[in-house]
């Protein structure tokens, strides 16, 4: 994902930009600013650290498989509401009722072998922020991490992020997911 963003931004001539990335594009955003910091110019991480976590990876990693077989087993139309309703995603709910109906039609619609491969591809293989410590404490681009304090598996290395990044600033936005 991140020489696909570098691809498309020399493709388009541009030299630098602001990078933004929300969950699987969170981890993107923190490698592009880990890779190619000399092209952003400011990176925003949103809701990235789920299963990031040293001791929770293992298990991660075996629930995102359950999911992957899920979405090949099931199809879109019937996993995407139950996929849809998971944790961190009542607020929206509760705030938007017809957001969240629209976001549950529109991720029905995806290719459910997609999705497999997605989870097993990116998510599964994603290196935790965990792992790049010694990469996070020379990154000086202007980093902003995001997160809902109901997203409670990103609120951990958020603050990891936070604590290790020199140059970023955390915000956690209540009632959130």
């Amino acid at each position: 994902a991140v020489d696909d963003a570098i691809n498309i931004l020399d493709h388009l001539q541009i030299d630098k930009a602001h990078i933004v990335g929300l969950s699987m594009g969170g981890f993107a955003a923190l490698n592009y600013g880990v890779h190619y910091p000399e092209r952003a110019l400011s990176l925003t991480i949103g809701a990235a650290g789920m299963g990031a976590e040293p001791d929770k990876t293992e298990q991660f990693r075996i629930e995102v498989e359950a999911v992957a077989k899920r979405w090949e087993s099931e199809g879109a139309a019937k996993f995407a509401p139950i996929y849809g309703s998971g944790p961190g995603r009542e607020q929206l709910e509760t705030k938007d009722p017809r957001g969240f109906q629209e976001f549950i039609a529109q991720l029905s619609e995806h290719s459910a072998e997609g999705a497999a491969l997605t989870l097993r591809g990116v998510q599964m293989r994603r290196p935790s922020p965990f792992d790049l410590e010694e990469e996070l404490k020379k990154m000086t681009v202007p980093t902003l991490i995001i997160h809902g304090d109901e997203d409670r598996s990103c609120l951990g290395p958020g603050a990891f992020m936070k604590r290790t990044i020199p140059s970023a600033g955390l915000m956690v936005f209540p009632k959130t997911g």
